[in-house]
């Protein structure tokens, strides 16, 4: 019997810890979603604040994620072509 009541709680809390997940993560997606505004010359983006920021702090604020920078192909290219 107790083990039942101890599984109980624990299926309880689990769905709980499930249904808060599943919120954050609609809550996500909605965000990411959203149509943003974005600069077309420096490419910032505006927040709802008013305020102009980097695109990677933007993603990260809205996501919590840190952005890996790297180097398309086409830059590459672009980039060598002054070594030539």
């Amino acid at each position: 019997m107790l083990n039942q009541v101890k599984r109980m709680v624990e299926l309880s809390l689990r769905i709980i810890y499930d249904k808060d997940l599943i919120e954050q993560q609609e809550r996500l997606i909605n965000d990411l979603s959203r149509i943003y505004p974005i600069c077309s010359y420096c490419k910032k983006v505006r927040e709802q604040s008013g305020a102009w920021v980097q695109i990677e702090k933007y993603i990260q604020d809205i996501a919590g994620t840190q952005p890996s920078h790297g180097i398309c192909p086409d830059c590459f290219a672009r980039e060598m072509k002054q070594f030539e």
